[in-house]
């Protein structure tokens, strides 16, 4: 976020494909909620994001509300993958 205002389009981006490619290689819905929830706080946004088997749907809950929806085929586990992003998700959270 810049100067107080809405949190940027980027990072409602940023907060739906960490969970998209944690969704996707078999992280738990649980710890990817988490994972937005600290993801939010280290960028200082407000996105909810709801989880189904087949798509996630991101809403920014902004002064400018918007959806995404990012389709999502969790049929692969890359645990590589998994805590790749988790380890960015925790830099990001202590980088602010």
């Amino acid at each position: 976020m810049v100067d107080g205002s809405a949190p940027s389009p980027d990072d409602t981006d940023t907060v739906l494909n960490a969970a998209a490619l944690l969704h996707e290689n078999g992280q738990s819905t649980t710890m990817t909620l988490i994972s937005v929830n600290r993801l939010n706080r280290g960028l200082d946004s407000r996105t909810t994001v709801i989880t189904s088997w087949a798509s996630l749907l991101a809403v920014d809950d902004g002064t400018a509300a918007r959806a995404k929806v990012v389709p999502v085929a969790p049929i692969a586990v890359n645990m590589r993958r998994v805590a790749t992003v988790m380890q960015i998700v925790d830099a990001q959270k202590t980088a602010r």
